[in-house]
């Protein structure tokens, strides 16, 4: 497969299922892992794999594709090997997030939500979605359970 790489595809809101099917339907090997039945680890992206010379303007027009991400007019090629890390975090269906996100003690911060901004110290894992944060709020901690994609490590 030569000039075959992956890229990073921007859906449109909610339709990242219809962006991958209808990729799929083009011939082209499209990956949109999930965490659950609902949820993608990504949302509002997705990947394909594809010769960019041949399909980059078949992808971008594809119907749930917003776009194709890209560092000016040219795409953004993903590696493999974090195709693959993901890919090797799956089971069954979905992408198990759980185990080896964070080590407890990590200094972590929210990215979204009601937190949003807010560090904290990682504690532990509560299920496949969700992750306990210790916060220190002012004059006192506080414990909060906190969807996993909404956190980062702090650098």
């Amino acid at each position: 497969m030569d000039n075959f790489y992956w890229y990073a595809v921007n859906t449109k809101p909610r339709q990242e299922d219809i962006a991958e099917k209808m990729i799929t339907h083009l011939g082209i090997e499209a990956f949109y892992p999930k965490i659950n039945e609902k949820k993608g680890l990504f949302p509002g992206y997705l990947f394909a794999r594809y010769n960019p010379m041949e399909h980059f303007r078949r992808i971008r027009y594809t119907k749930g594709v917003r776009d194709i991400v890209s560092y000016g007019e040219y795409p953004v090629p993903v590696e493999d090997e974090i195709i693959e890390a993901i890919r090797a975090r799956m089971k069954g269906d979905f992408v198990q997030i759980s185990k080896g996100l964070f080590n407890r003690g990590d200094r972590v911060i929210i990215r979204e939500g009601i937190f949003k901004d807010l560090e904290g110290i990682f504690e532990d894992v509560r299920d496949s979605e969700r992750v306990i944060i210790l916060l220190n709020l002012i004059s006192y901690q506080a414990r909060v359970v906190v969807e996993a994609e909404k956190v980062g490590r702090v650098n």
